[in-house]
């Protein structure tokens, strides 16, 4: 057996993180803001990025389509 180390934490940078989460920056600031999206990591004086696991764990966080929620108008 051929062991995998698992592939390394990308970090990506807002353009990137629009295009993988379809928001928009402003939409992600705001859920930032209210504590509804991972916060970035600072990787230069005036350059943010966030790691790509932890986007991956907030979007599994997201309901999924055509679940309902219950009491909800179905």
């Amino acid at each position: 057996m051929i062991f995998k180390p698992p592939p390394p934490n990308r970090l990506l940078r807002r353009r990137e993180v629009e295009r993988v989460v379809g928001l928009k920056k402003s939409q992600i600031y705001a859920l930032m803001a209210d504590g509804a999206f991972p916060r970035p990591v600072r990787i230069g004086k005036r350059a943010v990025a966030w790691p790509e696991q932890e986007l991956n764990e907030w979007r599994n966080t997201l309901p999924r389509a055509g679940s309902f929620a219950p009491g909800g108008n179905t």
